[in-house]
């Protein structure tokens, strides 16, 4: 994966994309701004604690919050990410260079 985050083919996929509009530019926007709602921090915290294999119960507890929140905040990552399950969160994130 390229130091910027960025998996390869996102990469490659901007540099086209800037290129036919002739941008110079190297400056790549951040995976997080590729979705049109971006998650939040806290969204990205509870994303990598389920790609960590925590349950909703333990990603409370790691980040002291109740676990209607962390549903609460699954249910933004789900809507965010346009995907229907955890593995298809971890999966879209991980394509999208978010973990």
């Amino acid at each position: 994966m390229p130091e910027d985050g960025l998996s390869e083919p996102v990469a490659l996929y901007l540099r086209k994309l800037m290129g036919a509009f002739g941008s110079k530019s190297t400056v790549q926007p951040k995976p997080n701004h590729l979705l049109m709602s971006p998650l939040s921090k806290r969204e990205l915290e509870v994303l990598s604690l389920i790609a960590a294999g925590c349950t909703n119960k333990e990603i409370g507890g790691k980040l002291v919050i109740a676990i209607g929140t962390v549903k609460r905040h699954t249910v933004n990552i789900f809507t965010k990410l346009d995907v229907k399950n955890r593995t298809e969160a971890v999966a879209k994130a991980r394509e999208l260079g978010l973990l």
